[in-house]
């Protein structure tokens, strides 16, 4: 007898939760020293999402607590993250200080102000709006300076294009 647990990971899924009406197809491969099979049906490795649906019947009852642990795991991800960010570019040989003054900075700061309200016990009013407003930038903090960056760039290209041309 094999016994199967399965655990999803909300932080992967953070901008995906579902609600009561969320149906995801299923397809499990467990992997033995057999081989691998899917998880139902009996079937084969190339006979994936066969199985059924998950279903989220109740799950609103939960939701509260998950983005409020997602606001809270959030605020760690960027607490680990944006000190390396700081000093790379304000770094005088291999990051770029005027960047890091006007630009990042000031992005990381109103992240910052939004981590004032994080707490355990914040309300759930609180935690709806930290979910909603800083927890996709917390999470994906590394992306978000790197467009940041690009932009960055690419306004001075276009500056630089611009001021040759004799406008």
């Amino acid at each position: 007898m094999i016994r199967f647990c399965m655990r999803i990971d909300w932080e992967i899924l953070y901008d995906r939760l579902p609600d009561g009406e969320t149906r995801w197809t299923l397809g499990v491969i467990p992997w033995l020293r057999t081989g691998g099979f899917t998880w139902g049906n009996g079937g084969q490795v190339h006979e994936l999402n066969r199985f059924g649906k998950l279903e989220f019947r109740g799950i609103g009852k939960i939701l509260p607590d998950i983005r409020r642990r997602l606001v809270l795991s959030a605020w760690g991800a960027y607490l680990r993250n944006a000190p390396p960010l700081k000093v790379f570019w304000h770094d005088e040989i291999h990051g770029d200080r005027g960047f890091y003054k006007k630009i990042l900075l000031p992005y990381l700061e109103r992240l910052e102000a939004y981590g004032k309200s994080v707490s355990p016990e914040m309300s759930t009013e609180t935690a709806d709006e930290l979910f909603r407003e800083a927890v996709p930038e917390w999470f994906e903090l590394k992306y978000r300076v790197a467009e940041l960056r690009r932009n960055t760039l690419r306004r001075q290209l276009t500056e630089e294009e611009n001021a040759g041309c004799g406008n």
